[in-house]
């Protein structure tokens, strides 16, 4: 029998052809330099060949500050990560990305320039994410609403679907575990028409994990540098972190609960209506509680076991897609989706 921690370890191993990887990351440093409090370094940026930002770097009273996006570097957009399977390509990445914040600090502090600022520049946030397209007809804003629904303390974007029209789709969702990540939820395919890409996948939803200062010590303890982080064994760690929070916290903690306290509403407005059509009356009642089609299938075959009837839930979902009346379909199997891809 396999301990606790072993079921632990078990759930946290990677798939051969998991989807989440690296994304970008920031980067500090204070340099030691006499006077260093009063310089100001010019921002400077270094781009691919389709002008995205492969890093950039600038100094503001003798603070260091960079970011690096590892995916510009080998790809023309960062539609998809940079996932366990592009680490061949992570000697590239750094001999591009400290040649270049070398080169600049050489330009500018000239004689006062050393390696040390280099390799003393630590990552202070890094970015992991899974981008897929949402499944059976779900849209990316029905998942962003469930998970906004799920979570406290969110930011919700939203923006109307065309300019004559007064519905609004959910575009994103923040939210943050204080000093651990910040979770981004968006419409990756939005985001991509917005930053002049019109060819990009239809559909596409980014759920997108920030790890901050706690758990990059967790994961990393004092190795931080660009050399620490841009090697595969780091990936893997970032990427086993990543499907740890997306199925343990997320999914377990958040998102299984908040569609349980749906299912329980559902099942008590049919389960007390006494007069009427107890269906019609528990749909309109908890709309805004029916993240999906399937959540009301449950509540509605339990009710009927709890009235000892036949269970007509199917033939009932049928009728009421009919009507279009609005329900999301496809959103519990789009997390589905990403989980096991995880």
């Amino acid at each position: 029998m396999e301990t606790v921690e072993n079921q632990k370890s078990s759930r946290c191993r990677l798939k051969k052809n998991c989807q989440q990887g690296l994304d970008g990351m920031n980067l500090e440093y204070v340099l030691s330099i006499e006077g260093a409090e009063r310089l100001y370094l010019q921002e400077d940026y270094i781009h691919n060949d389709d002008g995205k930002t492969i890093a950039e770097i600038s100094c503001i009273g003798g603070k260091l500050s960079a970011y690096v996006n590892a995916v510009h570097c080998i790809k023309s957009n960062n539609v998809k990560p940079l996932t366990v399977a592009d680490t061949i390509k992570l000697e590239l990445i750094k001999s591009k990305v400290i040649g270049f914040m070398s080169d600049y600090l050489k330009r500018h502090l000239q004689g006062q320039y050393s390696e040390e600022y280099i390799n003393g520049l630590t990552v202070t946030k890094l970015e992991c994410n899974i981008t897929l397209p949402c499944v059976k007809g779900a849209s990316p804003s029905d998942v962003i609403n469930l998970f906004e629904c799920a979570l406290d303390k969110t930011v919700l974007h939203r923006q109307r679907k065309t300019k004559d029209n007064h519905d609004k789709i959910a575009t994103s969702c923040y939210y943050t575990k204080r000093k651990e990540y910040c979770l981004k939820i968006y419409d990756k395919t939005i985001e991509q028409h917005d930053n002049g890409n019109p060819l990009v996948e239809a559909n596409l939803l980014r759920v997108e994990i920030v790890f901050l200062d706690k758990a990059l010590m967790r994961m990393y303890g004092d190795k931080r540098t660009l050399n620490d982080i841009l090697t595969q064994e780091a990936i893997i760690t970032l990427c086993k972190e990543y499907k740890k929070v997306f199925k343990q916290e997320l999914i377990e903690k958040h998102i299984k609960p908040y569609l349980d306290r749906c299912l329980q509403k559902i099942f008590d407005s049919l389960r007390d209506c006494e007069d009427g059509n107890p269906i019609s009356e528990a749909i309109a009642k908890n709309k805004a509680h029916i993240p999906d089609m399937e959540v009301l299938r449950k509540a509605l075959k339990k009710w009927y076991k709890s009235q000892n009837a036949d269970d007509r839930s199917v033939r009932v979902l049928y009728e009421y897609r009919k009507k279009n009346i609005g329900i999301p379909e496809g959103v519990l199997k789009t997390i589905k989706t990403f989980s096991e891809n995880c």
